[in-house]
Order: C-alpha cells, then sequence, then structure tokens
C-alpha cells in the first residue's frame, strides 16, 4: 500500500516550490545534486510554501525532510 505524502514539490522558474498539505510543524529540509547542488534550511508548514533554489544543471535531485519526530520524506527529479 502507498504511504500517504503530505508534501508536494514542483520545479518551476529555476526553484523547487515545496509545500504541505498538513501542518508538521518545522520540518529540516535539504536538496542535494549530482550537479553540485547542497542546500539546507527549515520550513515552517505553518507558512504553506517555500522557495527552493536549484543550479538548474542537469542532473539527479534529491529532497529530504525531516520532521521533529524523525520521519523522512524523500522526493527524487532529474533535469
Amino acid at each position: 500500500m502507498p504511504a500517504y505524502n503530505p508534501f508536494f514539490a514542483e520545479f518551476a522558474n529555476g526553484n523547487v516550490l515545496l509545500g504541505s498539505y498538513t501542518y508538521y510543524g518545522i520540518v529540516d529540509v535539504s536538496l542535494t545534486s549530482t550537479a553540485g547542488d547542497d542546500y539546507s534550511t527549515v520550513f515552517d508548514t505553518a507558512d504553506g510554501t517555500i522557495i527552493i533554489p536549484v543550479s538548474g544543471y542537469a542532473g539527479d535531485y534529491t529532497l529530504l525532510i525531516t520532521t521533529a519526530s524523525g520521519l523522512e520524506y524523500v522526493g527524487e527529479f532529474s533535469i
């Protein structure tokens, strides 16, 4: 059975728009890529969405979201 994913992400205009369908408090967010990206921030899910900058270079990208309780959500995409 597929797991419920309370987060959504969209690549647009050279950035990733990250949002949450559910309030999870403050979560840790990191984005890494084979293109050299290494970005970390925190996201207060009460804010609705945040914008994460990406290089936009060709490569494989991984978005890791970690909640305060230690749950991890991973998204992957390629450019």
